[in-house]
């Protein structure tokens, strides 16, 4: 479509969380806001928790920012939805708002729904992982809870279109809501866009994970994963990054590898830069992710991914996602394709994963979804995804 049109856009989006709060959706949605913000035509107004109101004016002053009383996480909280469902409402009206984008499928999706039913405003949901995932054992997803996932399946269910950020989520999204087929797959846009070309080898050799510690990171896992490494070798270093990993210490002491483990805690961006430039593989054995952030900036710096064979991951190292790297689901699994990379470190060419969709695709992407809702066209989901040509090239 064309969008040199002048055509105005009037977009009021929402979500659970924005920055300065740091994880993948905060980022990913910051990257989309931005961008959607450089183009005069559209105007877009930002309905967020108070106590990020203040930051989102700083970061994005071409936007219109307005906060509600609460987190908008929590529901069946009267007064809190009151507040929410009459600030949408006046925003709306006073904004002449065509398309509500919800960046959550649960609370607050549902009061959107009811105030874009009644002034005929459609609305957009795009499912972060956090809200339509779940691992049973470990007691992780808000949708193991049947009212919330009743919540969620009629907010998906209704909306004029859903964006997915990975096929898992689309694939999740269709488990809920067979009857939405309006259902496109595109990603975060990612951290890192300049091509990584000066890497430092480590020695010993560097394996990286960079992940908070919560136990849908599965850091069980990985630390038995390097117990079993250490029975074929010894010369590597495992380096922790993330905020309260320091916690995995007796972990790590009980399963005799201590040796080989720096845990980092939570680092600055010039700490990871160059733990990154210098490892040799990036490892990650989350239960379930959405789109993982982190695995973007890990193929920036051209690494190989070793990632358990689970929803999110996977969709980037199976023919999905063809980028260089290796699944696993045992410790033993993933201690061989760990040991693997250490003793063959080819050099790859992962970086064409991250290089192979742009900012601007992402946003003509969502401008192109808009509008076609506005002028009340047939929506075509579409599919935007990481594919690279070959993954080796020569040393």
């Amino acid at each position: 479509m064309n969008h040199s049109n002048n055509k105005p856009l009037r977009i009021l989006l929402t979500a659970v969380t924005f920055l300065p709060d740091i994880g993948g959706s905060e980022l990913g949605m910051a990257r989309v806001i931005k961008g959607l913000a450089e183009y005069p035509n559209v105007s877009i107004v930002i309905l967020s928790p108070n106590n990020h109101v203040k930051k989102l004016k700083e970061q994005f002053p071409e936007c219109t920012v307005y906060g509600t009383p609460h987190h908008l996480k929590e529901p069946f909280i009267l007064g809190y939805e009151l507040t929410f469902a009459f600030k949408l409402l006046w925003l709306c009206i006073r904004y002449r708002i065509q398309i509500i984008h919800c960046h959550w499928s649960g609370f607050p999706a549902n009061l959107i729904r009811v105030i874009g039913s009644l002034l005929r405003i459609p609305y957009f949901i795009t499912v972060c992982g956090g809200d339509v995932n779940e691992v049973s054992q470990i007691e992780y997803g808000l949708t193991l809870s049947s009212v919330y996932k009743k919540i969620v399946i009629q907010n998906l269910k209704k909306a004029a279109h859903v964006i997915a950020k990975s096929p898992s989520l689309k694939h999740r999204v269709q488990q809920l809501v067979p009857a939405q087929k309006s259902v496109s797959i595109i990603p975060n846009i990612i951290f890192f866009q300049q091509k990584i070309t000066q890497k430092v080898s480590a020695k010993p050799p560097i394996i990286v994970t960079i992940a908070r510690n919560h136990p849908v990171k599965h850091y069980e896992l990985a630390l038995m994963a390097i117990a079993e490494l250490k029975k074929i070798r010894t010369d590597f270093k495992y380096i922790i990054i993330g905020k309260d990993t320091d916690q995995l210490m007796p972990l790590a002491k009980s399963l005799n590898i201590e040796q080989n483990i720096n845990i980092l805690g939570q680092q600055s961006e010039s700490v990871i830069h160059d733990m990154l430039s210098q490892s040799t593989v990036f490892f990650l054995t989350s239960y379930i992710e959405g789109c993982p952030q982190v695995c973007f900036q890990a193929l920036s710096y051209n690494l190989p991914l070793v990632l358990t064979q689970n929803p999110g991951l996977k969709d980037l190292v199976t023919p999905i996602g063809s980028c260089e790297g290796k699944v696993g689901n045992s410790s033993t699994e993933l201690a061989s394709a760990l040991n693997d990379y250490l003793n063959h470190r080819k050099k790859i060419n992962n970086y064409d994963v991250v290089d192979s969709i742009t900012t601007a695709d992402i946003i003509k992407a969502h401008l192109t979804l808009y509008y076609d809702c506005c002028d009340q066209k047939k929506i075509t989901p579409m599919t935007l995804w990481y594919k690279i040509k070959e993954q080796l090239c020569a040393e």
